[in-house]
């Protein structure tokens, strides 16, 4: 049962990607970028996240992660769908500008 929840959500995730219109063949590695979130965070339900968690979260892939713009910018929007689509935590919207300015199509506009 577990397992089929999980599948579900990453089925419902890909989904969400398109409404960005992230390519088909970016999905997966949007996917990728909210996995290793979810895996440094783990003890901590998504729903509890605040701003902080996601901004310290970023930095530390900006410093460390070896990434191009690109792949950082894709990492952000990542977790933008995470949080905003999937998760629907209030922080998603409080999300600083900066990080989500001109990162993919916003459906809700």
């Amino acid at each position: 049962m577990q397992k089929e929840k999980v599948s579900r959500f990453w089925d419902n995730y890909v989904e969400k990607t398109k409404l960005y219109n992230v390519p088909a063949a970016s999905a997966r590695w949007y996917v990728r970028h909210v996995e290793r979130y979810i895996k440094a965070h783990q003890d901590l339900r998504l729903a509890l996240h605040d701003e902080q968690q996601i901004i310290q979260y970023l930095d530390d892939l900006g410093r460390t992660g070896g990434l191009a713009d690109w792949q950082f910018k894709q990492a952000i929007e990542a977790l933008r769908i995470l949080f905003v689509d999937m998760v629907r935590a209030p922080l998603g919207r409080r999300l600083p500008l900066a990080l989500l300015g001109g990162l993919g199509h916003d459906p809700a506009s």
